[in-house]
């Protein structure tokens, strides 16, 4: 699973502005046309996503704009101050995409994170 950046949100900062969540008020996790085909997972399905370290559930969102065997979505999401986190607005939601990374683990010349690619599966609920 990869992670990449909307040009709606800078992290998860922006993510209590109502204007900017109209225009992005979710990270779904995008999922190659084929593998969703092998999985039965269609777009807009729940899904769950594990890693060793933790599972997230996610809206799928089916693609050919992504690479087959590859995950990614947006991150910045998922956070209890957002909108995303309000009962008030139930059409933004979101899933932290940290939950998946290992804990207290940072790349040793860096000191960042692991951001770019973990092992991850993926299933529809």
């Amino acid at each position: 699973m990869g992670y990449f950046r909307v040009t709606e949100h800078e992290h998860t900062s922006t993510c209590w502005n109502s204007a900017l969540m109209k225009k992005c008020g979710s990270n779904p996790v995008w999922i190659n046309y084929q593998d969703a085909k092998q999985r039965n997972i269609a777009d807009g399905d729940e899904v769950l996503i594990t890693s060793p370290w933790g599972e997230v559930q996610a809206t799928a969102k089916v693609t050919w704009g992504i690479r087959q065997g590859v995950l990614a979505t947006a991150g910045g999401f998922g956070g209890k101050y957002g909108l995303e986190g309000d009962p008030k607005y139930p059409k933004f939601k979101g899933f932290n995409s940290n939950i998946l990374l290992p804990p207290n683990l940072a790349c040793t010349w860096s000191g960042t994170p692991p951001l770019k690619y973990i092992k991850t599966r993926l299933e529809k609920i």
